[in-house]
């Protein structure tokens, strides 16, 4: 029995898909990418139902109170350009 699915595995125009590296443990649901600087877990708390973010590396701080996975997501790659600094954006 798999119960995790990587961006490879999604057919096409079963919804959105992941970025390049991330599995999910079912659809919609927990996200991670075990890349040690680009890498991290992207989940949704039990109790608000609010998205947070945890990067894997430890510079990076913990993101939280997000609506979304979408936002979740956008918030995660905003973090990673922010920390990479101008020469990223060139």
């Amino acid at each position: 029995m798999e119960i995790v699915r990587s961006n490879q595995d999604t057919p096409a125009g079963a919804g959105p898909t992941l970025p390049a590296g991330w599995t999910e443990v079912w659809p919609g649901g927990l996200a991670t990418n075990p890349d040690p600087l680009l890498g991290g877990i992207i989940d949704r708390a039990d109790v608000s139902g609010l998205w947070f973010v945890i990067f894997s590396r430890i510079d990076l701080p913990v993101l939280d109170g997000l609506a979304s996975r979408d936002l979740a997501f956008d918030a995660f790659y905003a973090t990673l350009r922010a920390a990479a600094g101008p020469a990223a954006d060139a």
